[in-house]
């Protein structure tokens, strides 16, 4: 059975792109993107994490908050544990392969 996990939204970015490098020199930027979308109710906004690796994270260190951006990648969930209270805690990122400015 072939198993598909590919997202793409469009959104704005909440912030400016944080921008790292590794000890091992890999570099990757962090950005929030905020989606809205219609219900049959209401509208809302669904803010997402997306990180990007190597190359697409060097041509994407520069995006400023507000820029409204598309983002095609695949969904991988972060886990990690809280510092001060011990627990587990998951989120789902958005593994980018191409972001473009619109």
């Amino acid at each position: 059975m072939n198993h598909i996990n590919q997202i793409i939204i469009v959104g704005n970015l909440t912030r400016d792109a944080i921008h790292n490098e590794g000890k091992t020199g890999l570099r990757c930027t962090t950005l929030s993107v905020a989606s809205n979308y219609k219900t049959s109710e209401r509208e809302d906004v669904c803010f997402v994490d997306v990180k990007l690796f190597g190359e697409s994270a060097i041509e994407t260190a520069d995006l400023k908050k507000g820029q409204q951006v598309i983002v095609q990648g695949r969904l991988k969930e972060d886990s990690w544990t809280d510092k001060s209270t011990g627990e587990k805690r998951t989120k789902m990122v958005i593994m980018a392969s191409q972001v473009e400015t619109v």
